[in-house]
């Protein structure tokens, strides 16, 4: 869709539930009149995607402070997602668990590629920061740890 509505004014998948799946899926174009809605939304605890691409959204995915959940992203692509405020990304993780991002490629954010408040995260995956238009590739705001292997950035 051009402009997909956000349910919930919150993104076009918001995912209240614990421990989902999200497989195989190509998501774009998610507005929210506060500027922040995502391709995917995460309101439940924990949650593994696999082979998404998420492009054009005002945030691809965006997660809560759930600490009670793990954040698994594999073999996945997030491109232009962003509205050029500062607080809209490519992956916007909040406190959870863990996060592990690897096999994935975040690229041409309008914001930032990767936001991070997890503790820990394990990344493997591909950035390009040049193409980034606001913030560095990795933002961790809370001095959390974060552990690159493989990384190319």
């Amino acid at each position: 869709c051009g402009a997909c509505a956000a349910a919930a004014n919150k993104g076009i998948w918001v995912v209240d539930g614990d421990n989902n799946t999200i497989e195989n899926i190509e998501l774009s174009g998610a507005v929210s009149s506060d500027r922040n809605g995502a391709a995917v939304r995460l309101e439940g605890s924990g949650i593994t995607m696999r082979r998404v691409y998420f492009h054009h959204n005002q945030d691809g995915l965006l997660t809560n402070n759930n600490l009670n959940g793990e954040v698994l992203i594999e073999y996945s692509e997030f491109a232009n997602n962003g509205v050029n405020d500062g607080l809209s990304h490519n992956i916007y993780v909040g406190r959870v668990d863990k996060l592990t991002l690897q096999y994935s490629y975040s690229h041409s954010a309008i914001g930032g590629q990767l936001v991070k408040r997890a503790l820990p995260t394990i990344t493997s995956f591909l950035t390009d920061y040049r193409r980034s238009r606001a913030i560095p590739a990795i933002r961790s705001p809370f001095r959390t740890a974060v552990f690159l292997t493989s990384s190319a950035m």
